[in-house]
């Protein structure tokens, strides 16, 4: 049995509950943003993942301590933010 289920599509992620941090778990994290130059953040994250067999970082979620949403993030800063976890 798999530890981690990957998240392929918006089916798979957690229905809007009582607090994005209550959603969270051991193979996911949510996060309303990231600075796109703070690469020692991207990399402290997903070193934490790898170290624990995997998960998913769900970025443009609502922040910790509202409730769980899904607002996203504009497409040029989501742009923006693959190319900085790319050279994280």
């Amino acid at each position: 049995m798999p530890l981690f289920t990957p998240v392929k599509q918006v089916s798979d992620l957690p229905e809007p509950s009582t607090s994005t941090r209550a959603a969270e778990g051991h193979w996911l994290d949510f996060k309303n943003s990231y600075d796109p130059n703070n690469h020692a953040e991207m990399a402290k994250d997903m070193a934490a993942f790898a170290n624990a067999l995997g998960g998913a970082i769900i970025v443009g979620s609502s922040k910790d301590d509202e409730p769980l949403a899904y607002p996203g993030l504009e497409a040029e800063f989501a742009e923006r933010l693959t190319n900085a976890f790319d050279l994280a």
